[in-house]
């Protein structure tokens, strides 16, 4: 983890930018209006040196309806010109830089960094004491729990940087980006790390491309290379290296789900409330619109696809049988069958 360089300066409310994506909905801020007017802003909003917002829109909102023309800020030293450029995005509608995936990544990277250090901040700020009289609002009030890299500052700083809350697919791409920067790495793995960034920023899905990485890792260290490894590593090494390491991966995968399906074979199914198959449906509503149907075709593997069919064709022929029986249930509480009875 970097260190993150703050400098405090006293800086004009209007001369600070704030992106659109800091201008969507900021809740409730009574809460966080009475703590600044009653004890003061105890964590300033964090700015980029150009004046960018970078966190602490809530704070910012609550000094504003205060009428407070200028508060104290920690301005960032060493954001890079790229993160500073898309928060300063006015609209959201606006042609926006064209940011490749690994690009994306790096700027989430950055930003998780930046509020994770805000986060602490607000923590050490509020230990002793402070944060009875903020409230709820000692964590909470403004963007995330005081702890680093939680499940929602990670969801902010995707947010921000991709539109979007899933983090996972750039974290991905993070840990491949630290396997190229790995000097205690064979050279053939970094390069293959390397070739495979190259390949997602082409187009190519992230998640099986992470797996075979890690993979790759696996066995290299499994196997150390020899102390005098050439210093280039061949495109047909790079090659070979990529395929063990697909291989290795399917191989791992098909095993897991030999041994889910005879666990399933052996294993008394237990029965469940009719509310449970009803929520679980209900879980569902709607789940088309979260995938593309052509990356799950090149990403779901033929293990996979037979499952996601067996399961499919099971689901068809149980609900087939619960309409059926719904039909002759219907049919016996009829008014007519209740005359005849």
């Amino acid at each position: 983890m970097r260190e993150i360089h703050f400098v405090n300066e006293i800086r004009a409310i209007e001369d600070i930018t704030i992106g659109h994506r800091f201008r969507r909905d900021l809740g409730d801020l009574s809460g966080l209006i009475a703590s600044i007017r009653d004890i003061g802003l105890l964590n300033p909003p964090v700015i980029a040196s150009d004046g960018v917002l970078l966190c602490g829109a809530r704070r910012l909102a609550a000094v504003r309806q205060l009428g407070w023309r200028q508060l104290e800020v920690r301005v960032q030293t060493d954001v890079s010109a790229g993160l500073s450029a898309v928060l300063a995005e006015q609209h959201e509608n606006e042609l926006r830089l064209a940011l490749a995936p690994t690009e994306e990544a790096s700027l989430f990277a950055e930003l998780r960094e930046i509020l994770g250090a805000d986060a602490r901040h607000r923590q050490e700020a509020t230990r002793f004491g402070a944060a009875a009289a903020l409230g709820a609002g000692a964590g909470g009030e403004d963007s995330s729990p005081p702890h680093e890299a939680t499940g929602k500052t990670r969801e902010h700083a995707a947010l921000a940087i991709t539109g979007k809350t899933s983090f996972q697919r750039l974290e991905q791409i993070n840990k491949i980006q630290q396997v190229v920067e790995d000097p205690h790495l064979p050279l053939a793995v970094r390069k293959m790390a390397e070739t495979t960034l190259d390949e997602i920023d082409a187009g190519a899905p992230v998640d099986p491309n992470y797996r075979k990485v890690t993979t790759a890792v696996q066995l290299a260290k499994a196997t150390p290379p020899p102390v005098n490894e050439a210093a280039k590593a061949s495109a047909e090494e790079i090659a070979k290296l990529s395929r063990e390491a697909l291989e290795v991966d399917r191989a791992r995968r098909a095993e897991h789900v030999r041994a889910l399906a005879a666990q399933r074979l052996t294993t008394r199914p237990v029965r469940r409330s009719v509310k449970a198959l009803f929520y679980s449906w209900q879980e569902l509503d709607g789940w088309t619109q979260h995938y593309d149907v052509e990356q799950v075709a090149r990403d779901l593997a033929d293990h996979e696809w037979e499952i996601v069919r067996r399961v499919l064709a099971e689901s068809v022929a149980f609900l087939d049988a619960v309409a059926e029986a719904r039909a002759t249930l219907a049919a016996h509480n009829s008014p007519a069958m209740a005359e005849a009875g």
